[in-house]
């Protein structure tokens, strides 16, 4: 990753990203709670970090290819909006949009807008959240 010491974070929570989401995707600490790891995989979508996405990520239901896709996808993140959420102790679920670009779609529609709006499911293991699946809605 490169100098991100005065970068602000990709999450959007207005942090500088060397103190907000870099220790979770380094993993030098876990995420406290739902919100902050779709917060820290936001950011790893950004910067391509797969080892962080393949961590925590439920091993039923992560991708195979996921290095290859996260390479090869030409999207390009740009903002996460929180909606909502909610947490219980070994369990949660997060409603977020993503908004993105791609570079991969016809050529009138490079770099318009995209959205996912996507409620995210969560469970929690040895202490540690994972991503298991997600609702998209259209």
């Amino acid at each position: 990753m490169k100098n991100t010491s005065k970068k602000l974070c990709y999450c959007g929570s207005g942090s500088y990203f060397i103190s907000c989401c870099k220790p979770y995707l380094k993993n030098t600490k876990h995420a406290p709670n739902v919100e902050s790891l779709v917060r820290a995989r936001f950011s790893a979508y950004c910067v391509k970090a797969t080892k962080f996405l393949q961590r925590t990520w439920a091993p039923e239901t992560v991708p195979d290819q996921l290095s290859q896709q996260l390479k090869s996808d030409g999207v390009k993140w740009i903002d996460l909006e929180i909606i909502g959420s909610s947490q219980q102790e070994t369990s949660g679920w997060v409603e977020f949009k993503a908004y993105y670009t791609s570079q991969l779609q016809q050529p009138r529609e490079k770099g318009d807008l995209k959205v996912l709006h996507e409620k995210s499911n969560f469970r929690k293991e040895l202490n540690m959240w994972l991503y298991v699946d997600g609702e998209i809605n259209q």
